[in-house]
């Protein structure tokens, strides 16, 4: 909901800079809740760096560390609900209960054990507050531990999101194996749009194994993929909490970096604060924009039901157009003609210097002939005034034609609408045609006795000049009243008829008129959050200041104190209840009674037509029946990407089958069975996608980028290009460019089902542009699993940057007769 700033808030706005434009701006009431925390914080400034990411990633470990003692929550299970701050001070616990007015604290000591139990409860803590004297944490400067972005309570992503709206850094903590994932990746962009620095910290190095890939691979993979989601970060750490002497490990340099930023500080306070207010107003700017989409979103719907198209919408907006345009044609020929050619006549120049002095020996030789003398010197000077007479006038007539002549012809042949003149040709050989002569019979007409001074010939030059002006204006005016008597008839049927289509569109103008309406609020908050960003000029060297300060060596002689932490008897976590008795209770099951029910359900099945209702049940019904008689049992491995589906599928199988990475590896789905007849140990059975299946694809993804892709259009398809929403789902704009590239190499594999080599097994399996097109790898391999009838299916990780690996894993659930999670 949008509201203008109310009485509440007005006090604050008045701080603002800007705050006689805020106050006509509608603003939602998250925003109006930012921007008075933003306010708040500029009071009294500090410095807040947060360590924020996925749950259990190890934030709270790192900080510890940090610190140097176990001051906050660590758990693998969700544990901090709050925000915990960490300021610089005498050992204190301050925690503001939601029931209370005041905090509750505790001087000189730490009871850690109700810290973590706090920390875990989100509904009943304001905030909760740690003091700690440690000499690297400046006064100015707090850190903020979060909680996790992906926990099972949802609330917890929320206090994380909150809290970002004041940060003025970000260290974001990502374990190992999940970096990629797409939780991650939308919350990084996230960060980039709010204009945030970023640190980011990959943690539990010690998983990395050389053989699943190299380090300068894993890094190379990290970084295209920040790329292609516009991610902008300071720097990339990868950090072993577990193994301080991995020599992969950055824990010495990340330190020493993070204590520099908190203890100089105060040189990025002033411009972190201008960034906050900066990054205020761009997101107040993207929601009117994206407000005005919904706009037109809305207003689509109620046209569909009307029975309208939004190209029938378009269609009467450009009739609505060219009906203004026509009611307005007269005066605008006529307004635009008296603008271009008043300039001209009221700059023209007739009489520069040269044609001023040839005029000023012109006029002194007139007076010169009228004087008495002898009759042979009489006729020399007429001769002579003959030839000055020519070359003036010659000189002037070029000058009409250079300076007023072309200007006006060039006018009326490229600049008036002639649409509505019948015989264009013959309208631009008249004007063409048009022109003025002058003779001596001019000049002489305006000549008057006395004696040739510089005002004189300023009076007879202007004179001469004035009178040619008219006669110009007269054949331009002439001119265009003829264009102007042609339209007028035409352009009245012209309106007639365009007032006619608009008649049809009666009932879509209410609708235009309300959607102009409401889009002219937006455009103009719009406008004035754009004044604002114009003048709040963002600091250019901001992010080279913190590489600076982050790269100084901290200069402090005290050491941090022993805290007094004490451990008053509560439990920091709970111990999980038992989820399985110690005794499993074995049920009767009778093998004959439950064969004779599978034989009459298989012949149910059997005397039920085939048809499209239903038709994907009973055919999963029929595979399940068909499975249970010929003794085989399916069991599919889901879960999230990289959490070792692959490795656990080949523990079971005994052999290294299936490609293992830290990376989203699997990228289809992959059925390991023991050989048959057909097919014999090691071979693998590839069927690739059908033309249908994939159009499908095509069809979901472009509902989510604003676009119709087909297999054909896919070809020209450009990413790059298009609607900005389409950053909203990057991992779908991925997924299109794969299959884009995909379809370059291996558009004649669809449809097609081929046999190879379990040597080829990482290529279909593993490589995403062969993957995307497969639509399922049998694998033939005999093993004790495979031979006891059982059917291993690997999926591909769900949450991971490909967002198809999540759809065709959870396909794969409902044709399981068992999952491993």
């Amino acid at each position: 909901m949008n509201v203008k700033v109310n009485e509440r808030w007005k006090h604050v706005m008045k701080t603002a800079q800007h705050d006689s434009v805020i106050e006509n701006i509608l603003f939602s009431s998250d925003e109006l809740e930012r921007f008075y925390r933003i306010q708040n914080k500029q009071a009294s400034p500090v410095y807040e760096i947060a360590f924020c990411g996925h749950f259990s990633a190890g934030k709270s470990t790192i900080l510890n560390e940090l610190i140097g003692e176990n001051i906050l929550p660590v758990s693998p299970i969700p544990t901090s609900a709050n925000i915990i701050r960490i300021q610089n001070g005498a050992l204190k616990l301050e925690a503001k209960m939601a029931e209370e007015t005041g905090p509750r604290i505790f001087k000189n000591e730490i009871p850690w054990n109700r810290v973590r139990e706090w920390g875990r409860n989100g509904q009943d803590i304001e905030h909760l507050r740690v003091y700690v004297p440690l000499p690297w944490l400046s006064k100015t400067a707090v850190i903020s531990d979060t909680p996790g972005v992906d926990s099972t309570d949802p609330t917890h992503g929320d206090v994380t999101v909150d809290q970002l709206y004041t940060t003025d850094m970000v260290v974001y903590v990502m374990d190992y194996n999940h970096v990629q994932s797409e939780t991650n990746l939308h919350f990084l962009k996230q960060l980039t749009d709010e204009r945030k620095p970023v640190m980011i910290v990959i943690n539990q190095i010690d998983k990395h194994s050389e053989n699943e890939l190299t380090l300068d691979a894993f890094k190379s993979s990290i970084r295209k993929t920040f790329l292609s989601w516009k991610i902008k970060f300071q720097d990339i750490f990868l950090l072993s909490m577990k193994q301080s002497d991995n020599p992969m490990n950055e824990w010495p340099r990340f330190q020493n970096e993070l204590k520099s930023l908190m203890y100089y500080n105060d040189h990025l306070i002033e411009d972190a604060a201008k960034r906050l207010n900066i990054g205020f107003y761009e997101r107040v700017r993207k929601r009117i924009i994206e407000d005005i989409d919904h706009i037109i979103e809305e207003y689509n719907g109620e046209i569909l039901e009307i029975r309208s198209s939004p190209d029938e919408l378009k269609t009467f907006e450009d009739t609505l157009e060219r009906y203004q345009q026509a009611l307005e044609f007269q005066n605008r020929i006529q307004e635009d003609y008296q603008r271009k050619q008043e300039k001209l006549f009221k700059n023209i120049v007739l009489f520069p210097h040269k044609i001023r002095e040839l005029t000023k020996v012109w006029l002194e030789s007139e007076g010169k002939s009228r004087k008495p003398g002898i009759w042979f010197m009489k006729k020399k000077w007429q001769v002579e005034r003959d030839k000055q007479t020519d070359v003036l006038i010659t000189e002037l007539n070029d000058q009409i034609q250079t300076q007023l002549a072309f200007h006006i012809k060039k006018y009326f042949i490229n600049d008036v609408d002639l649409h509505y003149i019948k015989d264009v040709d013959a309208f631009q050989k008249k004007v063409y045609d048009t022109n003025i002569i002058i003779d001596e019979s001019l000049l002489t007409s305006f000549r008057k006795k006395g004696p040739v001074s510089d005002a004189y010939l300023f009076h007879f030059t202007d004179q001469i000049t004035t009178h040619i002006v008219s006669e110009w204006k007269k054949q331009a005016e002439d001119l265009i009243n003829e264009v102007l008597d042609h339209s007028r008839i035409e352009n009245e049927v012209h309106i007639v008829s365009l007032q006619n289509q608009l008649d049809s569109y009666n009932h879509l103008r209410s609708l235009y008129n309300e959607i102009e309406d409401r889009k002219s609020i937006y455009y103009r908050d719009l406008e004035q959050i754009e004044s604002i960003l114009d003048d709040l000029k963002s600091p250019t060297d901001y992010y080279r200041l913190i590489d600076d300060i982050r790269n100084r060596a901290v200069d402090y002689k005290e050491k941090p104190e022993k805290l007094n932490l004490i451990d008053d008897g509560n439990p920091a976590i709970e111990k999980p209840t038992e989820i399985f008795p110690d005794e499993l209770i074995e049920s009767d099951y009778d093998v004959a009674f439950t064969n004779k029910r599978i034989k009459q359900f298989s012949d149910l099945l059997k005397l039920e037509k085939p048809g499209t209702f239903l038709e994907d049940e009973r055919n999963q019904l029929h595979s399940q029946v068909n499975r249970h008689i010929n003794q085989e049992f399916v069991i599919s491995l889901f879960g999230a990407f990289s959490s070792g589906k692959s490795s656990f599928a080949n523990a079971l199988i005994g052999n290294d089958l299936l490609p293992v990475s830290p990376q989203p590896a699997t990228a289809s789905i992959s059925e390991i069975r023991k050989s048959d007849e057909l097919h014999q140990h090691g071979t693998i059975v590839v069927q690739f996608k059908t033309k249908a299946e994939l159009e499908d694809e095509l069809h979901e993804a472009g509902k989510l980028l604003y676009e119709t892709l087909t297999i054909e259009g896919l070809k020209k398809w450009d990413s790059t290009r298009g609607n900005q929403k389409k950053t909203i789902h990057q991992s779908t704009l991925d997924y299109v460019s794969i299959l884009q590239r995909g379809l370059e190499k291996n558009a004649e594999m669809l449809e097609r089902e081929i046999k190879c080599s379990i040597d080829d097994l990482g290529l279909y399996a593993a490589d995403e542009q062969v993957a995307c097109l497969v639509e399922r790898l049998t694998v033939f391999y005999d093993c004790d699993l495979t031979e006891k009838g059982i059917t291993l299916i690997d999926t591909p990780g769900v949450n991971s940057i490909h967002s198809r690996h999540t759809r065709t894993a959870l396909k794969q659930l409902n044709q399981s007769d068992a999952i491993f999670f």
